[in-house]
């Protein structure tokens, strides 16, 4: 049995809600500078400057070089309050700027008034239910948060009646009352309703489908194929003003949101999208990393590459952190926009986007191999030339770690969930899903016995986790102390023993009894991966640096050391006839240091040329059950293959 581990990753979820404070890189320092001021105004009582700036704002309609209204941010300083620590809304902070907000209301209502209170009462009611999807409200929440926003919606209709004789009206205004109607459950028509009006005030404010599209997605209160059925309607209706791009606004929600992993003729169809990012870019801010960002992740993911070398020569090296909050997420885009194809590096390349690929498992007999693509979907492709065989739609949520069997009919793969993950099995013959259960927290390595029946997860709080594939699976958990991240582990052949990596140890377990047999330090700094011998004997433990250690399963004394590679050793792998072990490196360098698959001759400890090619690190490697070919999987978005060094 192949095991795998998977080190700290700091992974994007969709929130539930698009925040106008999202992080960015240094070009947004004149939106910082000016919400800095206009919250310092608002402190200071300054309330005449303050109107003059809205009114001003109202007319102009002026544009921060990245595009954004300014009057955006002006209700943003105004109304909004940092969240803690925790990153969740402090229903005390947001209630002490509602009572500042409210004793200017009420000094001289006006329609900024009205608005910004609308909007700071719109984060008390959120800070109050707590945050998640629309069944989901904290208990004893529904009172307040209904408190707050019968009153916002009063303010938002006062707001409304005094700019309805206006020189100039607030599409900001349509943009909040539409947040409260998420909250509020409004009916559809009334949302559409809301929207049009925006529209009416200004076409090109094409925020506020950010909200719409948030109210449409199925967790909420939308159904599938809502978003797309939006992105048609309103692209027709504001194609004078807009071109496409309304279409590519909503196509990037629901990129965002999780909705659509990839771009097809039956659904967002990419032409269109990429006129619509040029048609967005245009209108209002040409040079902007905001938009060139999006527009280059975008490009990334329909795999067009020559869009995408256009966006990442645009931003010139800046990029907005709300699409590659990482510098490694930008890097994976710009280092696959620019390369060039790699047809002759002797291995075959499956490009999968602006994802890193955590895991990669044969199935079929050697016949197929299944990346761990982060959708919610497994697909399986030929492994000698990378094309889509066959594709499984998944209920169970999307993938991170997978491993098989031996035969290649059963894979299991994990789903993260809300503070544990979900272990599922799927039988590629039936079809048929199985869940195993769930284990707190993050599964960080599994691994499945070759006939099946035993599934073997370790997570990032020092717990292992073991299922039988019998009529009803039963979970045995052990704990191996906090704060250890269990990285790697593996099975002895006859099924007999488990080795587990966590920090600088090696921990042998029998299963029989489920009990420790020793435990032994393997590296000087921290250990990543374990691989157990095809006859049972040895173990290969690797880590921090590019030391391959060999230990004997029946003591754990040394038997020798492999040395190779360019940085840290993260995953490894033996040959079915034990003859060839295959390691991928991993570095923490900024920028990150290319991966390499590096293969050692046992017998001899000494190592073939790597194999080059990927533009990232490599997460995990696996072995092909002939023992004729290797598959990597990388932070760079890809999965290769290659043909095993003779």
């Amino acid at each position: 049995m192949k095991m795998r581990w998977l080190a700290t990753l700091l992974m994007f979820v969709p929130g539930m809600w698009p925040s106008v404070g999202r992080a960015q890189t240094s070009f947004n320092d004149e939106a910082r500078g000016f919400r800095a001021r206009i919250e310092r105004l608002l402190l200071e009582k300054q309330r005449e400057e303050l109107e003059k700036i809205a009114d001003r704002l109202r007319r102009e309609r002026p544009r921060f070089s990245f595009g954004r209204y300014q009057l955006v941010d002006f209700y943003a300083a105004l109304s909004e309050v940092d969240r803690g620590e925790d990153g969740k809304l402090s229903l005390q902070r947001a209630s002490e700027r509602v009572a500042h907000l409210r004793a200017w209301h009420l000094a001289k209502p006006t329609a900024t008034t009205s608005i910004a209170l609308a909007d700071a009462l719109l984060s008390s009611a959120w800070a109050a239910r707590g945050e998640g999807f629309a069944d989901t409200i904290a208990p004893g929440a529904g009172s307040k948060m209904q408190a707050a926003l019968t009153e916002a919606e009063e303010l938002l209709a006062a707001a409304e009646e005094k700019l309805e004789n206006a020189p100039a009206k607030d599409p900001c205004l349509y943009y909040v009352w539409m947040s409260v109607g998420v909250l509020e459950g409004y009916p559809r028509s009334r949302m559409q309703e809301l929207l049009n009006r925006s529209l009416d005030v200004d076409p090109q404010f094409l925020r506020v489908f950010e909200v719409y599209c948030q109210y449409l997605l199925p967790r909420w209160y939308g159904n599938d194929g809502d978003l797309l059925q939006t992105a048609e309607e309103f692209s027709e209706q504001t194609r004078e003003q807009n071109g496409e791009a309304v279409y590519a606004v909503v196509a990037m929600i629901a990129v965002e949101n999780g909705e659509i992993w990839e771009f097809a003729d039956d659904g967002f169809e990419w032409p269109r999208v990429r006129q619509g990012l040029r048609d967005w870019v245009k209108f209002a801010a040409p040079d902007s990393p905001v938009r060139w960002s999006t527009a280059a992740k975008l490009a990334h993911l329909a795999l067009d590459r020559e869009f995408a070398a256009e966006a990442v020569g645009q931003l010139k090296g800046r990029w907005d952190t709300s699409d590659f909050s990482r510098r490694v997420d930008y890097l994976r885009t710009e280092r696959w926009a620019v390369a060039a194809p790699s047809a002759d590096e002797g291995s075959v390349v499956m490009e999968f986007g602006p994802q890193p690929i955590l895991d990669v498992a044969y199935v079929w007999e050697g016949k197929g191999v299944v990346p761990g693509i982060p959708t919610r979907k497994l697909e399986v492709r030929s492994t000698t030339d990378g094309s889509l065989q066959n594709e499984y739609q998944l209920k169970s949520g999307r993938v991170e770690l997978l491993a098989a069997d031996e035969t290649g009919q059963y894979v299991v793969f994990t789903s993260p969930r809300y503070r544990e993950t979900q272990v599922t099995m799927l039988d590629l013959d039936s079809r048929q899903e199985t869940t195993l259960g769930t284990q707190p927290g993050r599964t960080r390595s599994l691994g499945m016995s070759p006939d099946h029946r035993f599934v073997h997860a370790g997570n990032d709080q020092g717990q292992i986790k073991q299922w039988e594939n019998a009529e009803v699976p039963l979970p045995v958990d052990w704990d191996l102390g906090k704060h250890n991240q269990v990285l790697g582990l593996a099975l002895t052949p006859d099924q007999s023993l488990l080795i587990s990596i966590a920090k600088r140890q090696a921990r042998v377990w029998e299963l029989a009894t489920r009990t420790g047999v020793r435990a032994w330090e393997v590296h000087s700094n921290a250990a990543y991966a374990v691989a157990c011998s095809p006859d049972g004997k040895a173990i290969a433990t690797a880590g921090r640096g590019n030391e391959v250690k060999l230990w004997r399963l029946e003591d754990g004394s040394d038997a020798g050391t492999l040395l190779g590679g360019n940085t840290s050793l993260h995953t490894l792998a033996f040959s079915p006839d034990g003859k060839r072990l295959v390691a991928g490196t991993m570095s923490n360098d900024q920028p990150q240091i290319p991966g390499e698959v590096i293969v050692w001759d046992v017998e001899s400890k000494q190592a073939f040329p790597p194999l080059v090619g990927h533009r990232l690190g490599i997460w995990n490697i696996t072995i092909s059950p002939d023992g004729s070919q290797i598959a990597s999987a990388s932070e760079d978005g890809s999965v290769r293959l290659w043909p095993m060094p003779k």
